[in-house]
Order: C-alpha cells, then sequence, then structure tokens
C-alpha cells in the first residue's frame, strides 16, 4: 500500500455489502489509510463510489439498520443533489461560490444505482460516521424536508477521504433554456 498514492474503491454492486472478505478487507484499507496519514503526515486520498461508497461507510457503522431502502423511484437514476455545507466549509468545492456552485447543481443530475442509502439524521446520528461530513443528500420525496433526505456525498472530516453516492461516470446535464 505504501508504494501507491491512493485508493479507489468501486461501487460494482450489492454484492460488495454482503462479502465479508470484501467487507474486511475495505476496513483493513481504511484503517491503513487513517494511520499512515497521521502517522507519515503525508497524503493518501480514499475515494469511493457508488455501493464502494457505502462499503466505506458501513464498515464504520456499528447496525446495519441505519441503511434504508431507497424508493423504487430514486434506484437507477438520475437525482438532484442538495449542498448540506457551504462550499468553503469543503474540499470538493471550497474554490466556487454558492451561487455559481449552486447554478450548476441545478443543471446536474447524479445518476443513483443503489438500492439502499444512509438517511442524513441517521448519519449525523451514528458515532461510527463521525470521521466524515455529509457535503451533499438526495431527496427522498418530492418535497424538501431535511429528514427525508439521503447522504449522496461525504469527506473526511480532517483526513482526505470522499465519498460519493453516485456514479461519476454517468452524470448528466440538463442543458435546457
Amino acid at each position: 500500500m505504501a508504494s501507491l498514492n491512493g485508493l479507489y474503491i468501486p461501487g460494482d454492486g450489492r454484492t460488495t455489502l454482503l462479502d465479508k472478505e470484501f467487507m474486511q478487507t475495505i476496513n483493513f484499507l481504511l484503517q491503513w489509510a487513517q494511520d499512515h496519514n497521521k502517522e507519515e503526515s503525508s497524503h493518501f486520498p480514499v475515494v469511493a463510489t457508488s455501493y464502494g461508497f457505502l462499503s466505506m461507510l458501513r464498515g464504520q457503522l456499528r447496525d446495519d439498520e441505519e441503511l434504508i431502502p431507497m424508493k423504487e423511484e430514486q434506484v437507477c437514476k438520475p437525482l438532484s443533489q442538495n449542498l448540506n455545507l457551504m462550499p468553503d466549509h469543503t474540499y470538493t468545492y471550497d474554490e466556487i461560490n454558492v451561487k455559481d456552485l449552486e447554478k450548476t447543481l441545478d443543471k446536474v443530475k447524479f445518476f443513483n444505482e443503489m438500492e439502499l442509502g444512509i438517511p442524513l439524521e441517521n448519519f449525523t446520528n451514528s458515532k461510527g460516521l463521525k470521521p466524515f461530513v455529509p457535503v451533499a443528500t438526495f431527496h427522498r420525496t418530492s418535497e424538501v424536508h431535511r429528514l427525508d433526505e439521503t447522504v449522496s456525498m461525504v469527506e473526511g472530516t480532517v483526513l482526505p477521504f470522499f465519498g460519493f453516492a453516485y456514479r461519476l461516470d454517468k452524470v448528466q446535464f440538463g442543458h435546457s433554456g
């Protein structure tokens, strides 16, 4: 691992969540990355997408019941994303002003293929997820209500860990009027 410059955890499918060996490996790699970043004072980023994102978070959860089924109309669909933090409080968006970012996010849809998600409320109440900050969420309903949102993007509070609930290769832009 020390010869690598980072770790990417792909999100190939839900079966990874059920694979005990895969989950043990993810937990080992995350612990190694945490220790390496702290001890070596170096930058070893971890990036996870889709089910890889969920695997990264699940390894930190004490109870799988914190994950809930996504609504049927949200699975394998492009979804809107809401910011949970101001851009300058994130690593991903820190050089973008809030007005420009909101304008861009209104034009972009983020492809969600996951059948499970973690509600923002469960995320913020989970002691195991304290090393992460929820940067953005998906709506669970057509009405905006903070308790009905699922986390779609996280960052490490200190460590360079990034997680995206959506497929990075399937972000779609809406070019209407």
